[in-house]
């Protein structure tokens, strides 16, 4: 269980808090859509979560987000990497290897996993997302579907709990959501907690639920952006 418990973030260039006493408590086998005008908070409200905010010196966060019962503000952030998987919008900017193999032993290699243990997980998760096909290409060779199946299969290499994924299909066509759409359902299978970002309204129809971010709240979502 993923809790998050009067999370509140002002930046220091504003008065007013972005995000105000933000309370939310996410369960394994669900999936969670946040959903808000840009640049109401939505990505910080992910970077408080994963612990990148708190290397950011603009923000101040105050709150706390608890991992199955356990506070985690105080880890670092590839602590935090291990049971928390971050998927951004953009694939290219998180793909760095011209072998999609490459990419998703790397996490595996920072870790010192042994060699066998490292092909045998990576071909793991490749089955489970049904990518097998894709792992002696390039990445760059890849439509944006793939791309978004490879940084996501990079994560799952390290079975995090919890995955957040930044509106992930932002970039991609109707055939490339369906893709990652059906990847996502079948980690809810797996009984992953899943907290999506999205500002497609047509993407939340595999969401359990939907919440609005609207003047720093977050609400359960009427309908309405404003």
């Amino acid at each position: 269980m993923l809790e998050l418990r009067d999370i509140s973030i002002r930046y220091k260039s504003h008065k007013t808090p972005i995000l105000s006493n933000i309370n939310l408590t996410l369960v394994p086998g669900t999936i969670t859509s946040i959903v808000g005008l840009s640049g109401c908070g939505k990505t910080t409200l992910l970077s408080s979560i994963n612990g990148v905010l708190k290397y950011d010196h603009k923000g101040e966060v105050t709150g706390s987000v608890l991992l199955n019962k356990r506070p985690i503000e105080s880890d670092s952030v590839m602590e935090i990497s291990k049971y928390i998987g971050t998927v951004y919008q953009d694939p290219d900017s998180q793909i760095v290897f011209s072998s999609v193999r490459a990419e998703l032993s790397f996490a595996l290699e920072n870790y010192c996993y042994p060699l066998e243990e490292i092909e045998s997980i990576v071909t793991g998760v490749a089955k489970s997302l049904d990518m097998m096909h894709l792992l002696d290409r390039n990445p760059n060779e890849l439509s944006g579907g793939e791309k978004q199946l490879v940084v996501l299969a990079a994560i799952m290499v390290l079975e995090p709990d919890v995955l957040l994924l930044d509106e992930i299909m932002s970039q991609v066509d109707d055939k490339g959501s369906d893709l990652i759409k059906k990847r996502i359902l079948s980690l809810k299978e797996k009984n992953k907690i899943i907290l999506m970002i999205e500002h497609d309204l047509d993407h939340l129809d595999i969401a359990d639920r939907v919440m609005v971010l609207r003047n720093g709240l977050l609400e359960t979502f009427d309908g309405e952006l404003l």
